[in-house]
Formats: structure tokens, sequence, C-alpha cells
């Protein structure tokens, strides 16, 4: 699967090392870009996968981040 973030959401994945919250509306791209988020903090900033907290509001959204953060 390619993704190709938009601004908004690159700047999101890319964002200084901090706590940081996202609300937009629904299908929108949040849990693809939390689970790029997610990447980019493990390989970029060398931080452990379970130090970073990702929280959602849905089961569905629950089980994408798993999934995604496990392949992308």
């Amino acid at each position: 699967m390619t993704f190709t973030p938009s601004p908004e959401q690159a700047a999101i994945i890319n964002a200084p090392l901090a706590p940081l919250r996202v609300a937009a509306g629904a299908g929108t791209g949040k849990t693809t870009t939390l689970a790029h988020r997610v990447g980019a903090l493990v390989t970029d900033q060398g931080i452990a996968p379970g130090q970073i907290l990702g929280i959602t509001f849905t089961n569905k959204a629950a089980f994408e981040l798993t999934y995604n953060i496990r392949t992308v």
C-alpha cells in the first residue's frame, strides 16, 4: 500500500517530539497518519514502541492502528 501524506498529514508525522493531539473528521486518514507517526518516532527518534501511546475512539480504529503499525 502506497501512502502519500497530505501536507497536513506530513506535518503530523514529522512534528517535533512532544505530546500531540490530532482531531479530524471521518475518513481523513487519522489512523493511517498515526501509524506513520509511530513509525517515524521509532525509526527517526529512536523511541521504543512501548513508550508510545496511541488512543483511538473505536475498536475498529484500534485494530486498524495495530495492523497499520505492524505493516508500516
